[in-house]
């Protein structure tokens, strides 16, 4: 909400949140697949979503960026060495 109604809108910086924020958010339960977090950003294109305890509290807020952390972490090896093009293979080791 931040970017697509407040950045670039001197107007509303002074409202209060409830006037510009989403009112009623997706979120995910703290307890819910990873994928359906992701499924939801990409179909909804938003890159931050509300984590929810059943009370529907809020307990987090699950970034784009901390997902792809976690897989860069878990998967280094495989994350790190992937071509910049999907297609794209070595044919010499690098500096050789």
């Amino acid at each position: 909400d931040v970017l697509t109604k407040v950045v670039d809108r001197p107007e509303v910086w002074n409202r209060p949140i409830h006037e510009v924020m989403t009112p009623a958010p997706q979120t995910v339960g703290k307890d819910d697949e990873v994928h359906r977090a992701t499924d939801m950003m990409n179909e909804g294109h938003f890159r931050n979503i509300p984590v929810v305890d059943s009370e529907e509290n809020v307990v987090g807020n699950l970034t784009h960026y901390a997902i792809i952390k976690f897989l860069c972490d878990r998967f280094p090896q495989e994350i790190y060495n992937l071509p910049p093009e999907p297609d794209q293979t070595a044919t010499a080791r690098d500096g050789a």
